[in-house]
């Protein structure tokens, strides 16, 4: 597969299908991810994603890939927040969770995340997979990797998928 680019205004990401939200129509996408919670060919990521500074390369069913900025993202000490990690992690597996699920309200349910090395400077990407992806639940592997390739952290997510609201 050939390498793409993070997605930003304007632009899907490689790969991406984004499937429709409730009501049958796509989220829209305002370039902001901070401002509105959803980033161009992705769908709803939250605020939270914005703030770390965050960016999708690729969401499909089948494979989702983010990452953000160690800069801006540390501890007191100048590393790497197991925090931001763990957000990071959450993130990528709830859109590929809300993807698989034809744009259904996600939900995570749990997250357990191992720290295996810390950084000072760089990027990390999070690359998430799906393990299991039922009616009412998915568990999706989250591997991340450091600029150089290795691995930062491993984390399982669980996701609860609901159906939607009726709007009042």
């Amino acid at each position: 597969m050939p390498e793409t680019g993070p997605a930003r205004s304007g632009e899907e990401p490689a790969g991406s299908s984004q499937k429709p939200a409730a009501g049958g129509q796509p989220p829209a996408a305002n370039g902001d991810p901070g401002a509105g919670g959803e980033q161009p060919g992705v769908g709803p990521v939250g605020a939270l994603f914005g703030k770390l500074g965050g960016e999708f390369l690729e969401a499909t069913a089948e494979r989702c890939v983010a990452r953000i900025p160690v800069e801006g993202n540390t501890q007191p000490l100048g590393y790497l927040h197991g925090g931001a990690t763990a957000a990071l992690a959450e993130t990528v597996a709830s859109v590929g969770a809300w993807v698989a699920s034809g744009g259904q309200p996600t939900f995570g349910i749990e997250i357990k995340i191992n720290h295996m090395r810390s950084l000072r400077s760089g990027w990390i990407t999070a690359t998430a997979l799906p393990l299991h992806v039922g009616r009412s639940t998915q568990v999706w592997e989250v591997r991340v990797h450091d600029d150089d390739g290795r691995l930062i952290a491993f984390s399982t997510c669980t996701l609860a998928t609901r159906a939607p609201r009726p709007e009042p």
